[in-house]
């Protein structure tokens, strides 16, 4: 029996000023009626929210609200992370010591052999980025 794997491209969900409410509520262990309370809304207007059927008034005083509760950010909530490609938590990331390759070699696996990352990436002969000293 033969089982071919069929490659699927990434997808990476997109999170609703709902989802990510509810995420913080739960992140904060509150139920729904004692977190309507602490942010000064109502559990029907509260779970309205957090299933996207409304939104609040106020989106950014809600969010302020909601962080001085939490401590989750309320640029998270709003959305405003979405400039981070993997997350909101980026992790520093240390360029100086990446070497740029024109190809793949003996050490890169069979299965990224042919991968392109797209650029432009401008490259100097002694295989460092452009604008870098060496």
């Amino acid at each position: 029996m033969s089982t071919q794997t069929e490659r699927v491209s990434a997808v990476i969900p997109q999170w609703t000023f709902g989802d990510r409410l509810r995420k913080a509520r739960h992140q904060a262990g509150m139920d729904q009626r004692s977190f309507a309370d602490a942010v000064d809304a109502t559990p029907g207007s509260l779970a309205t929210w957090e299933t996207d059927r409304s939104r609040p008034r106020d989106l950014v005083a809600l969010a302020k609200r909601v962080e001085l509760l939490t401590g989750v950010p309320a640029a998270w909530l709003l959305g405003l992370d979405e400039w981070a490609p993997w997350g909101s938590n980026p992790q520093p990331t240390d360029y100086t010591s990446m070497q740029v390759s024109d190809g793949p070699d003996e050490s890169t696996p069979d299965e990224f052999a042919g991968v392109v990352i797209p650029g432009p990436w401008p490259v100097r002969a002694d295989n460092q980025l452009a604008g870098e000293s060496a």
